[in-house]
């Protein structure tokens, strides 16, 4: 076979099984209200619930613009560092993702909050097609008592071996 067809070719499967893996990446991130805490009708004005409101709109970039001025004055809130590390997975700024994930796993020591790190770096890794890193985080996810595990296994299943 001539080099130029089997590169075409080659370009053709590694697309087909990125586009595979993206379907699956929004299949798996459904995002739920990571805002609990801001009420329906809570006043737009505090910088919060323009945050929350700018995540349910999914309008990502203002998201961030919000986000990244907000933790400096509090960096400990759970809920805005998740829609950060969201809205950074959702604009491919990978790296950015990884590094706030990271950081809520260290910061949440128990239940729920300390699994969905956990979960969104396992999208991170599918969403920038590094499946075998996505394995190893879905793995971790399923030996642990977590919300997400039931999510995981089904994930890990339609993955490639």
């Amino acid at each position: 076979m001539p080099p130029v067809f089997l590169l075409i070719l080659a370009t053709y499967s590694y697309a087909s099984l990125a586009n595979k893996h993206e379907r699956l990446y929004e299949t798996y991130a459904q995002y739920e209200d990571i805002f609990p805490n801001t009420k329906p009708g809570e006043a737009t004005q505090t910088q919060r619930a323009q945050i929350a409101l700018a995540f349910q709109n999914k309008t990502y970039e203002t998201v961030l613009t919000l986000s990244n001025a907000y933790v400096e004055d509090k960096p400990d809130d759970i809920d805005v560092l998740m829609a950060k590390g969201i809205a950074e997975l959702e604009t491919r700024q990978y790296r950015a993702a990884m590094k706030t994930f990271t950081g809520l796993k260290r910061q949440a020591l128990i239940g729920e909050a300390k699994d969905k790190p956990d979960w969104y770096i396992a999208l991170t890794y599918l969403r920038k097609n590094d499946i075998a890193y996505c394995r190893t985080v879905l793995h971790n996810i399923t030996k642990q008592e977590s919300t997400y595990a039931k999510q995981a296994r089904k994930l890990l299943n339609k993955l490639p071996k």
